[in-house]
């Protein structure tokens, strides 16, 4: 691991993940969390949620966080503006390669989920369905045929299933469909992509529109999804619950969510 960030706090970019590092199962942000990040902001930093969420379910956070300008959705796939609710950008999954994907999750006896417009759409509500629309607190669209149901990109499609398959599964797509950015968010999770569609691509393309030194920016996540995040940043912070891979990326490890790991973050090496 790095001795510490190569940028002298405060840094201009702050990129904080959502699920299992601002929040957990509750989904409530924390007081010493949200107080980091107020500090963080007094000091200079720009603070900007990356998130596999919809913005439709993640857009409250940004609100009481009191965040301005760019939120990144959809692992990246997708840009909204906070204050005007408008879509800034997209990298949808092309509509005959969604249909694809979508096809063959169901083929192989998982639940899927498509995107479009913001909107969930599903063709059967079920356990599975209902572990995602939780997590999100969204209602889905219900039509007849998923796969009919797509004439249009994809902001992302995702199989939801049993965590013991779901690593397996996760390499099996990825070696099916190479022209596609398959990852995983949560344990029951794996998410189909555009191949323009990271975090990491998200936080590279922010950084340019910002005009942002690259360097003077710090990322804290927790899962594989942000892998890509971490290593477009100038230093990376993974969460005590992250997988070997993140961990291994990192510049720090910090506490769990659970033990305010954010704020523990960004007071080391990001507030001055």
């Amino acid at each position: 691991m790095n001795a510490g960030p190569p940028y002298a706090k405060p840094p201009q970019l702050i990129a904080l993940d959502i699920d299992g590092t601002l929040v957990d199962a509750r989904l409530t942000l924390a007081g010493p969390d949200k107080a980091a990040i107020a500090a963080a902001r007094a000091a200079g930093s720009r603070v900007v949620l990356f998130t596999g969420r919809m913005f439709a379910s993640s857009v409250r956070f940004a609100q009481e966080l009191e965040l301005e300008g760019p939120l990144v959705c959809y692992q990246g796939a997708a840009c909204y503006d906070v204050t005007t609710l408008a879509c800034l950008w997209e990298e949808p999954v092309p509509a005959e390669q969604a249909r694809s994907v979508v096809e063959q999750m169901l083929a192989d006896g998982f639940h899927a989920q498509a995107y479009f417009d913001d909107r969930l759409f599903v063709q059967s509500v079920n356990r599975w369905s209902r572990i995602y629309t939780d997590i999100a607190a969204v209602e889905p669209v219900l039509v007849p045929s998923l796969g009919e149901a797509i004439t249009r990109p994809s902001t992302k499609v995702v199989a939801v299933g049993d965590p013991a398959r779901m690593g397996a599964y996760a390499r099996s797509l990825a070696e099916r469909y190479p022209e596609l950015y398959i990852t995983r968010s949560q344990p029951e999770f794996v998410e189909v992509l555009s191949p323009k569609a990271n975090k990491g691509d998200a936080l590279r393309r922010l950084v340019a529109e910002l005009r942002v030194d690259p360097v003077s920016t710090i990322a804290v996540g927790d899962s594989w999804n942000d892998v890509p995040l971490l290593g477009a940043a100038g230093f990376g912070v993974a969460m005590g619950s992250a997988p070997p891979e993140l961990k291994a990326l990192a510049g720090a490890v910090v506490h769990p969510v659970s033990g305010h790991g954010v704020s523990q973050a960004l007071r080391e090496y990001a507030v001055p």
